[in-house]
């Protein structure tokens, strides 16, 4: 009887038993993981809306948004955008802004930089009405469409252009302020810049002449247009805003930077050619010319009057343009370098980034203002098993003692991100490389210690080499059951 009763016991107990899943204990560990990667880096900002911020935003080839934590490098959210013919074009950051331009400019999205979720969305163009194609843009890394934030006098808007169809939403919810449409015109529209409420719309036309048409940044009004003849643009013309107000070309036809008023209409194009800048025949026949801003997509760089001229990877020189639209010569970079700046108040630091070795970096400062060199401000980094550098971002910090520091979010050419903080200390880095894995090959390894237990377990319970699982599994539970039965007898029989 007492039997029975025990029994009975232990039916109760399992009846009353939870369903739950589980590992041996040689397993815990080995199997259960997951990495969770972004991508090459396309666009990256530090986070300026807060002195002690500790966030990194990033927008990848992987048609990744995504935050991270600077000083780990950890990803505090991360938004994985459709993968179908969606390319990331644009992302726009300021303060607690972050926007993003996606598949062709076609969706406009603004995203919480808190957690990453989406506040609103536009459509900066139907899949239909695209009839004009892409033009050649003479600007440096343009990709088709163009996105920018800018102030008006009642709201904040993101402006975006795409095929000829320029649209200015509302910061706030993304609602649609105005929309011009040039699709039927001859001209290709690239690009645009905006100063004093206006917005300044460039584009070429029959590869010959540059068009610039004016808009009122309130409400989409045109006020103007006009051609300016520039054979040279269809040459390999490379092409940068400059202080705002200013369009500036280099091209290797004439060997010339030509200067291009924005604001005055009645400003001839003034020429300048290179080889009065200092350069030689040598260093002319490099390679064709290139003109680059910095912080083309933050807004910051827009008052500054400094901008790159690059002839080779080992030939780069920083020039200035001066009031009366003339360059002059700031300093010149005969190494194969990374040249990125950023301004903190009303001071702006050049950074050069030099691969010294194959495993080390040299980091040197250059002050822009007081055109001088910071030798204070040198560091050195390691970096074992990396590629070159690629790209970078500065962010400037004033310290304790009123002196300057700054990080630098590096990218090197096998894809991987590092944080380098001074002096030379590598904080972390992420190997985004392994986010383009296309295939995996499985190969079987020696039986570690805690594998081979497994074995002691076949012996416990009995081997079964044929794979009766259904078997082994009735010898485990008659097991936990003999077990189990002292435990519930003195349970339901103290």
């Amino acid at each position: 009887m007492a039997g029975i009763k025990g029994y009975m016991c232990v039916i109760l107990c399992l009846i009353n038993l939870k369903h739950c899943l589980g590992l041996y204990a040689d397993q815990v560990g080995l199997f259960d993981w997951r990495q969770s990667y972004i991508g090459k880096v396309k666009f990256s900002f530090f986070d300026v809306s807060t002195h002690s911020s500790k966030r990194l935003f990033v927008g990848t080839e992987s048609n990744v948004i995504a935050a991270l934590n600077s000083r780990t490098g950890g990803i505090l959210w991360r938004q994985v955008l459709e993968e179908s013919e969606v390319v990331l074009d644009t992302l726009l950051y300021r303060e607690n802004v972050l926007v993003s331009s996606s598949s062709a400019g076609k969706f406009i999205r603004s995203w919480d930089t808190s957690n990453g979720a989406l506040l609103w969305e536009a459509i900066g163009h139907s899949a239909s009405s695209p009839s004009k194609k892409v033009a050649n843009s003479p600007f440096h890394g343009w990709n088709g469409p163009q996105a920018a934030l800018v102030d008006s006098k009642e709201n904040e808007l993101v402006v975006s252009l795409a095929f000829n169809v320029i649209k200015a939403f509302a910061l706030q919810d993304g609602s649609e302020k105005w929309s011009v449409d040039n699709s039927e015109q001859t001209a290709d529209y690239f690009s645009f810049q905006h100063s004093s409420g206006i917005l300044y719309l460039v584009g070429t036309q029959n590869d010959v002449d540059i068009v610039i048409q004016t808009l009122n940044i309130e409400n989409g009004q045109i006020k103007g247009e006009r051609r300016i003849g520039a054979p040279w643009v269809n040459s390999g013309a490379s092409c940068t805003f400059v202080k705002k107000s200013s369009l500036v070309c280099a091209e290797m036809f004439s060997y010339s930077i030509h200067i291009i008023s924005l604001t005055d209409e009645s400003a001839p194009v003034k020429t300048i050619s290179l080889a009065l800048l200092g350069l030689g025949v040598e260093e002319l026949s490099l390679g064709k010319p290139n003109v680059h801003s910095f912080g083309s997509y933050s807004n910051s760089w827009d008052e500054r009057s400094e901008f790159l001229l690059k002839l080779s990877k080992t030939h780069q020189l920083i020039l200035n343009l001066n009031d009366d639209r003339s360059i002059t010569v700031m300093t010149k970079f005969i190494e194969q370098s990374v040249l990125r700046a950023a301004v903190l108040g009303n001071r702006a630091i050049l950074v050069s980034i030099t691969p010294i070795t194959d495993e080390s970096l040299e980091f040197k400062c250059y002050d822009l203002d007081n055109k001088r060199d910071l030798p204070d401000m040198t560091q050195k980094a390691v970096l074992v098993d990396h590629g070159e550098p690629e790209d970078a971002v500065v962010y400037l910090f004033t310290k304790k003692e009123n002196e300057l520091g700054y990080r630098v979010f590096l990218t090197t050419t096998d894809h991987s991100v590092s944080l380098v903080q001074f002096p030379g200390r590598i904080m972390w880095s992420r190997e985004e490389a392994l986010a383009e894995v296309t295939a995996v090959e499985v190969v079987e390894l020696p039986f570690s210690p805690s594998q081979a237990n497994f074995e002691t377990l076949q012996e416990e319970f009995g081997a079964h080499p044929n794979g009766r699982v259904v078997g082994l599994g009735c010898v485990i539970f008659i097991n936990l059951l003999a077990t189990l039965q002292p435990h519930t007898e003195s349970l339901c029989f103290p």
